[in-house]
């Protein structure tokens, strides 16, 4: 038998309790998925030792990352496979899917205790925005652009728990 750290122990139990409320509330096979990639991500390094709240967001944020690249990666197959191939999602359903994560990541930003510049900035990156789209767009340097991003990403995090 494995053991486990308790700080992965807890970890684990947040993850689980939040794998029952979306269940129950009927959130996205996204979430659902982002949850399940985060505890297999969690039991890979049963030792870990931590804050376990920190450690569920840390897992979280890993997991969204590696699930959209996912999603992106069948949207270019479905792209340049043109739907001939057997088993490939047509082009439009996989972009409805990732138009319909934009909109729920859109909510969840709403729903947060941010700052309204912050809100903006991460509404800009969910529309595939960049910091040079971004600094054109608010007529700031690139530096300044990429600054306004890092703070935004911060705050996101600290919230997102």
């Amino acid at each position: 038998m494995c053991q486990m750290s308790p700080s992965v122990i807890d970890a684990y139990q947040l993850l689980m309790g939040m794998h029952d409320r979306a269940t129950k509330s009927g959130k996205s096979s996204y979430h659902l998925d982002r949850i399940e990639q985060a505890m297999d991500y969690l039991l890979n390094k049963p030792l870990k030792v931590g804050d376990p709240q920190k450690m569920v967001r840390d897992l979280m944020g890993g997991a969204g990352t590696k699930l959209r690249g996912r999603i992106q990666s069948t949207q270019r197959i479905a792209e340049f496979a043109e739907n001939s191939v057997p088993g490939i999602l047509p082009a439009e359903t996989i972009n409805q899917e990732f138009d319909y994560l934009r909109i729920e990541f859109e909510d969840i930003v709403s729903r947060l205790d941010l700052s309204e510049k912050f809100r903006r900035v991460l509404l800009h990156l969910s529309e595939e925005g960049n910091a040079k789209t971004l600094s054109d767009r608010t007529r700031v340097s690139l530096k300044t652009a990429r600054k306004d991003i890092s703070n935004a990403r911060r705050a996101y995090k600290e919230s997102e728990i």
